[in-house]
């Protein structure tokens, strides 16, 4: 698994495959989508310490996550693994587990749009609780799993100098501030005016910032993030504008 470095909370130290992000949190969307380069049936680990509680599909909600496992954070978090093929044989529902062990296998139950081969991929999501056990988004608030993964101080210098590029491209956006808790990557952003050109020139920056890090890391990771979130926030403010 890859190396996450110290996280804000104790929770995370990890990715729970060995893998990529196909999709990122925001929007509808309430979690990352991860594929492991395996593909079907690779292992899929347990990014935190906790008690685990088992999901199988049918069992749960809507049947939308399928076979899911799911561990409750001794500081207050739950964290999902969700379309799993199945679990190892040797985990059972209740079992305290640590960051590391293995969960179950990347599959592709419950509804899936194709992320890997035929779909299959692993939805990871984060609830700070309460989570009532009959659906998973009432009435607790998804948040982003990546934010756990990177260390403050790291993740604080990243964005200072996102903020700066910003900046100095011209027609400044108004960036919200962080909230109380400092767990938010970023709220959102605020434009008034934009002009295609000078976003596009933006968008170019940042993806070349981007290409620079080091694939794979924590900062490549968080730095995509906020780019995948920007696009997502100029397309709500600006419907007809057309983003690279």
């Amino acid at each position: 698994m890859g190396n996450a470095g110290e996280g804000l909370m104790p929770s995370f130290i990890d990715y729970p495959v060995d893998g990529v992000i196909t999709q990122y949190f925001g929007g509808q969307h309430g979690g990352v989508d991860l594929v492991d380069r395996m593909g079907e049936g690779a292992p899929v680990y347990a990014p935190c310490d906790g008690q685990l509680v088992l999901h199988p599909q049918g069992s749960w909600g809507d049947g939308s996550f399928g076979n899911a496992a799911k561990i409750a954070t001794a500081d207050g978090l739950h964290v999902l693994m969700a379309h799993l093929s199945g679990y190892a044989g040797d985990v059972y529902d209740g079992m305290t587990v640590q960051a590391g062990k293995r969960l179950g296998y990347q599959g592709h139950t419950g509804y899936t749009i194709p992320a890997g081969p035929g779909g299959s991929h692993v939805h990871w999501g984060v609830c700070r609780v309460p989570w009532f056990p009959t659906y998973p988004s009432a009435p607790g608030e998804f948040v982003n799993p990546l934010d756990y993964l990177i260390p403050e101080s790291e993740r604080m210098a990243l964005f200072t100098r996102l903020e700066k590029v910003m900046s100095a491209l011209g027609g400044e956006p108004a960036v919200e501030a962080w909230n109380a808790t400092g767990n938010s990557l970023l709220a959102g952003y605020g434009l008034e005016q934009a002009e295609q050109d000078t976003i596009d020139a933006r968008l170019a920056l940042i993806e070349g910032r981007l290409g620079a890090l080091e694939a794979g890391s924590a900062q490549a990771y968080a730095l995509n993030n906020v780019l995948q979130s920007w696009r997502v926030a100029l397309q709500a403010q600006l419907p007809g504008l057309v983003l690279p």
